[in-house]
């Protein structure tokens, strides 16, 4: 009677469509709602108040002492649980509702299309900013009160180390923001340095380095594909754009830096050092081949213009002492 009475009565007021909108989720229909869960507890926590009064009837002392010393100690225990489920139920309604309003004073304010404006990556709709930013003051409202209602349940094994550790994850909350800030104004610092990079670089003409370096002929501008190999064609990065990528990377690099060493994680702040000497290791590396390469190739051709000088020298005086160096012409 107590799980009929207890199951009716949270359909009737509709307490799992209620809970599911509220946390946006979707029921499947194998899935056994909140009423029915409730239900079944009241039944258990009801045959457990009638349990000690079997086993006196069966005569079983033993067993009946046990089962009596747990029954003192859930109704001692009740009380903070039942505050502790209060407090976490009205939060959690609470950072919803906060996260709604958030959200959708976000979304009035145009913060989406200040995001696709400034070239974040936006997967779907479900992944906005605006939805981002509402997730984080929900997770921010939910610390504060998870803690108030462990402090309520008044379990120190329990309540202790949890409690200490969202103490923790509160105080190191500023940190993490700070750092977080840091990464996205290198972000858009990177960025803005990278296209005044390779808009700088293919101005003077730096897209023609392997021109330059002799590895490539010029050509004429490539014909208009068809539309046979339209979907085939893929655009090869030019190289002011790679240096453009480079000089992002970089700067990420030095922001990651500063932002590991504010989160004082020294370990991942020296992989990060070590990473940035590499880079500027490899990168020291291939101006070293592209200036060697400039110069070989700047050496063949010089090759050629004396040779081609001693083979007109010898063509204009053949018996001269320039017939000694035929050998070596050829």
């Amino acid at each position: 009677m107590a799980k009929l009475i207890t199951t009716r009565g949270l359909r009737a007021f509709n307490l799992d469509n209620q809970l599911q909108q509220q946390a946006g989720l979707e029921m499947e229909a194998d899935t056994i709602s909140i009423s029915a869960t409730l239900g079944n507890v009241v039944y258990w926590f009801t045959f457990l108040l009638f349990l000690p009064a079997i086993l006196e009837t069966l005569q079983l002392q033993g067993m009946t002492q046990p089962i009596e010393k747990l029954l003192n100690d859930i109704f001692v225990i009740f009380p903070n649980i039942l505050a502790a489920l209060l407090i976490g139920g009205a939060g959690w309604l609470l950072a919803q509702v906060i996260r709604r309003v958030v959200t959708n004073l976000l979304v009035a304010m145009g913060t989406d299309q200040l995001s696709q404006r400034l070239g974040l990556p936006q997967a779907s709709p479900h992944q906005s900013l605006s939805r981002l930013i509402g997730t984080i003051v929900y997770v921010l409202v939910l610390i504060p009160i998870a803690i108030a209602a462990l402090t309520a349940l008044k379990v120190e094994a329990i309540s202790t180390p949890a409690i200490s550790a969202l103490t923790e994850v509160m105080t190191t909350l500023p940190q993490i923001f700070t750092a977080g800030f840091i990464l996205v104004i290198a972000y858009f610092i990177g960025r803005f340095l990278s296209e005044l990079t390779g808009q700088f670089l293919a101005g003077i003409g730096f897209d023609n380095l392997l021109q330059w370096l002799g590895i490539s002929e010029p050509t004429d501008a490539p014909p208009a594909p068809s539309d046979s190999d339209a979907s085939l064609s893929v655009s090869t990065p030019q190289p002011s754009a790679i240096a453009g990528l480079i000089v992002w990377v970089a700067v990420m690099l030095f922001a990651a830096v500063a932002a590991t060493d504010l989160l004082a994680l020294p370990s991942l702040t020296v992989i990060v050092q070590d990473f940035i000497v590499l880079l500027g290791r490899v990168l020291g590396g291939l101006a070293v081949w592209i200036v060697g390469v400039y110069l070989a190739n700047w050496s063949y051709r010089l090759a050629w213009i004396i040779h081609d000088i001693f083979q007109e020298s010898l063509k204009v005086f053949p018996h001269s002492a320039f017939g000694d160096l035929k050998s070596v012409t050829l």
